[in-house]
């Protein structure tokens, strides 16, 4: 369901300006919700619950693919992500 007030007020904002103007738009929109859904409320629905920066950090790492390979000795003994464990 969409509220039609919030999609025509989008629709207002966005009218006439150049991709480049709408794309900063969304993105300073979908910054500001998140500082807002990250550290100003409390969610209670755990699957639309936000991720920690730590574990986004973490899952936007490198760190495995590029360090694995070199044989460095504690990520080495890290899971990778395609690890489905032992049962």
């Amino acid at each position: 369901m969409h509220d039609a007030e919030a999609l025509a007020a989008a629709r207002e904002s966005l009218a006439g300006r150049t991709p480049v103007e709408m794309q900063d738009l969304v993105l300073a929109a979908v910054e500001q919700n998140a500082a807002w859904r990250g550290r100003q409320c409390l969610n209670l629905v755990a699957a639309e619950a936000p991720t920690s920066p730590a574990a986004r950090a973490l899952l936007a790492s490198d760190l495995r693919r590029a360090w694995c390979r070199r044989g460095t000795p504690h990520v080495s003994d890290a899971p990778s992500p395609s690890h489905k464990g032992d049962g």
